[in-house]
């Protein structure tokens, strides 16, 4: 466009009272395992292409590291710093469900159901939506973020170096067999780490409760963000644990199921998580690891788990970082592997959601790009699998075929942070049949149990004194779930103290006077 000509057009439209419209730049802020996803400048401009005479605006990707996702997004939003989408969770630091509560994040009721925005309408089912509200500063559930999600639970694999496991002789199909790996990683690659993950956030005792998990039959007990632990009585009321380690309370321990081993000895898994920190498996310094996949993908570390449902993006990843590498991998949780029903507590609710900030200039136009994303099968494909025809090709009515670039390498953006849908899910072509089946029975109820608490939301106002002082507290209990105390007794125990002082009774009766209220409109059935 010449300059006089743009200059008749500015005239033209201060004569009839209009303005030219401004093309727009919306600022999208995600976690990521690369610093930069490959071809993703490819999937941007084919976007702007598609776009320009409906949308007309540019998008600009913000990748940050998954451990201080939450950190960067609140210190934006304390600074008034304008973004347009950012990235929200229950497991980020602060939550979703606190940034919800703190008036941090838009209200987004009025683009769902709204024949406005048909997209968003057919992609999310309004008792899907209902599973995923959260409560906002009115005390009333809304929707604070697009959820993402392809099954019921992410899974979990055990995922490692099945080239190594075969160079050293070691098959690995259970528990036993991921010892023997470890045990050879540390005997024939000095300076490789068996197993990594992020220790300040994810306790080494969760994994050996998944690895040992025992079949269980009273599915009573509900954890909600941090250590708050509540057991449901016979009786159908709350209580909720005074000891950072739950099944140390005689009170909660009473009422466990009998199968549960912590019922008989409550530090089992403290003890065995203290054992593989001694022995060498795990990083001693997990609590500073902010990428544990990187680690893997780079040939740093030997192990590591991750849902069932990144299992492509790994799997690319890693042969091209490595090209003589194998992914190895079996299911995590004994009870899944050996196929038993009902052992894993579901919420119902997606654990990655895409939430508008209040520092947002125009919601419209980010809920105007969300809603183009899921209004085509094609536009939902363009950012989860590249530009089709040279980033992948269709197979089928639902698989794909990854097209490498000249230098061998695929496109990787995660795309569980932007665009996930079960109704456009597609497999990897290149995906074994086992891991395909496996995500099918991560979507089949009858592997799973509704957790009793399932949507409870609690609002900690009227202790958010009490609420901080415990908070940072429980953040010490970090280092014994990873296995760095050698007196694990002591420690529990000067744990519990401090709490205690931090006024944790004042706190626990608010909890359970919210979660027996909870209980009132939602009974707990032994589901």
């Amino acid at each position: 466009m010449t300059k006089k000509l743009l200059a008749v057009l500015l005239a033209l439209c201060l004569l009839c009272g209009t303005a030219l419209a401004e093309h727009s730049t919306l600022t999208i802020i995600v976690p990521s395992n690369s610093t930069y996803p490959n071809g993703f400048d490819q999937v941007l401009a084919k976007f702007e292409e598609e776009t320009a005479d409906t949308l007309d605006a540019s998008l600009h990707f913000i990748f940050t590291g998954f451990d201080d996702i939450g950190q960067k997004v609140s210190l934006k939003l304390s600074s008034g710093e304008a973004m347009d989408s950012v990235f929200a969770a229950q497991w980020t630091s602060p939550s979703l469900n606190e940034m919800a509560l703190k008036g941090q994040l838009v209200n987004l009721d009025e683009y769902f159901n709204n024949d406005a925005y048909p997209g968003l309408k057919t992609a999310f089912a309004q008792d899907y939506l209902d599973a995923n509200s959260f409560v906002g500063p009115d005390g009333e559930y809304h929707i604070y973020g697009i959820p993402f999600s392809q099954t019921y639970s992410s899974g979990s694999y055990f995922y490692y170096r099945k080239d190594l496991a075969e160079k050293y002789g070691v098959t690995v199909t259970d528990e036993d067999g991921i010892i023997a790996y470890w045990d050879a990683i540390l005997q024939n690659e000095p300076g490789m780490i068996p197993f990594t993950f992020l220790g300040s956030t994810d306790p080494l005792t969760s994994f050996v409760e998944s690895f040992y998990a025992t079949p269980t039959t009273k599915h009573n007990t509900y954890t909600g963000s941090k250590n708050n632990n509540i057991i449901i009585r016979d009786d159908g009321t709350a209580y909720y644990a005074r000891s950072i380690v739950p099944a140390l309370d005689e009170e909660y321990n009473q009422w466990m199921d009998d199968a549960n081993p912590a019922k008989a000895d409550p530090l089992w898994a403290y003890r065995i998580a203290k054992e593989w920190m001694d022995k060498g498996y795990v990083d001693p310094d997990c609590m500073n690891v902010t990428d544990f996949q990187g680690q893997f993908i780079a040939g740093k570390a030997a192990s590591f788990i991750r849902g069932a449902d990144t299992f492509d993006s790994i799997k690319s990843q890693l042969e091209s970082s490595i090209p003589d590498a194998k992914l190895g991998y079996i299911i995590a949780n004994r009870n899944m592997r050996n196929g038993e029903h009902s052992q894993i507590g579901v919420t119902y609710q997606a654990w990655n959601f895409a939430c508008v900030p209040v520092t947002c200039e125009n919601p419209d136009l980010v809920m105007q790009f969300y809603n183009w994303l899921f209004s085509s099968q094609e536009n939902h494909d363009l950012f989860e699998y590249g530009v089709e025809g040279v980033q992948w090709k269709a197979i089928g009515d639902n698989q794909y075929e990854t097209i490498p670039d000249q230098n061998g390498k695929t496109y990787n953006f995660d795309a569980f942070v932007l665009s996930w849908l079960p109704s456009m899910t597609r497999h990897s072509v290149s995906t074994p049949e086992d891991v395909v089946e496996y995500m099918r029975m991560l979507a089949d109820p009858l592997a799973f149990f509704k957790d009793p608490g399932s949507g409870f939301s609690f609002v900690d106002e009227a202790v958010s004194s009490e609420s901080a002082k415990i908070s940072s507290i429980d953040d010490l209990a970090m280092v014994v779930k990873d296995g760095f105390e050698s007196d694990i007794e002591a420690a529990i125990e000067k744990i519990d103290q401090k709490r205690e002082n931090a006024g944790l009774d004042t706190f626990a009766a608010e909890y359970t006077a919210q979660f027996d209220a909870f209980l009132a409109e939602h009974p707990y059935n032994g589901q």
